[in-house]
């Protein structure tokens, strides 16, 4: 069967590494122990950056051209020093109170904080061309948006909620994104869950979000996160297919499917991605991928539309307006083939 290569539009591999990491959250969890998440911070609004942004020479600017530097170079840790960890973790585990529940949340917190010591916040864009678009708001929220592209050509986009703890200081206090449709909070928060539902026991199924046999497979899922990891992606997909269906349809794991899928088959990966459309009908949930997905079926009018949203989310992008035309080029050239072969016949 024919290995599929990663495709132009692949988000730098996030997929298996931002899973596998909160995968390996939930098994970590379970050893360590440490400090509190902080309070809440407010982040600034689209209107606040636009502002200050305006100010020729002022510190966001410099802040957007210290990001832009240290993730070209490669030497994210001058951007690390900028990543407020605190403030991510606080979204992520707000909003479930249980008894006992700081004591969890410690320990939640502090694997997570070594995980990050040991790769980084934003590993992902490191070695990339790194480029400042401009303030935009996704996901209710207001943010730089970044666009990173590879060697290879493959790109994918980033926006980073800011807030300001002392004038004059920005600190980064999330990441949304683009490839994933969602923030880091979000994908560490359905982790969280998941571990304070492990604590719970039987009163896990209180816990909106979370599915019960989910947790009770955390380790055949950490497992398939090791068979992954080891370039067994037949083995993956066995394993995939030996889970209850409704822990097969939860998000991790058929992101897990996919990126197995694609290294296995055509055929794998077709009914990889018609199984994410059966539990996530909106295409604009991995934007990047079903671009690709699409191009590579064909399906041009499919990839048009999704290109198209995408534009329309994050504002015109001279990457996405090339993508768009070679897709539009593609098409006219493909129906041109096929009207000649139809006159040649006659």
């Amino acid at each position: 069967m024919p290995i599929l290569t990663r495709p132009a539009l692949d988000p730098f591999g996030i997929l298996p590494r931002v899973v596998r990491f909160v995968i390996g959250l939930a098994v970590l969890a379970g050893f360590f122990s440490g400090a509190a998440a902080a309070p809440q911070i407010l982040e600034m609004t689209q209107v606040q950056i636009e502002a200050r942004l305006g100010e020729a020479g002022g510190p966001l600017r410099e802040f957007v051209r210290t990001v832009e530097k240290s993730m070209g170079s490669g030497a994210i840790a001058e951007t690390e020093l900028l990543v407020d960890r605190d403030a991510i973790l606080t979204r992520a585990t707000q909003r479930l109170g249980f008894e006992g529940d700081q004591i969890v949340r410690d320990l939640f917190c502090d694997s997570t904080r070594r995980a990050w010591d040991e790769r980084g916040v934003t590993r992902d864009y490191a070695g990339t061309k790194f480029r400042f678009l401009r303030a935009r708001t996704l996901g209710g929220r207001a943010g730089l948006l970044f666009r990173s592209s590879g060697r290879d050509g493959a790109m994918n986009y980033a926006l980073f909620t800011l807030h300001e703890p002392v004038a004059g200081e920005f600190r980064i206090a999330d990441i949304f994104v683009v490839g994933l449709n969602e923030f880091l909070s979000d994908t560490l928060r359905r982790t969280w869950l998941n571990v304070a539902a492990g604590f719970l026991g039987d009163e896990a199924n209180q816990i909106k979000g979370v599915n019960p046999d989910y947790v009770a497979h955390i380790s055949e899922i950490a497992e398939m996160s090791r068979q992954l990891n080891s370039g067994k992606f037949e083995e993956v997909l066995k394993s995939v297919k030996a889970l209850p269906e409704s822990v097969q349809c939860e998000r991790t794991i058929l992101l897990l499917r996919m990126e197995a899928a694609e290294r296995v088959s055509i055929e794998e990966r077709n009914a990889v991605y018609a199984a994410w459309l059966a539990v996530y009908p909106d295409e604009m949930e991995l934007p990047l991928k079903f671009v690709d997905f699409y191009s590579t079926q064909h399906r041009w009018d499919d990839a048009e539309r999704v290109l198209r949203g995408l534009i329309s989310r994050l504002g015109e992008d001279a990457m996405l307006k090339m993508e768009l035309g070679s897709v539009m080029f593609r098409r006219q050239h493909e129906q041109a083939l096929i009207s000649a072969a139809g006159l040649s016949a006659r």
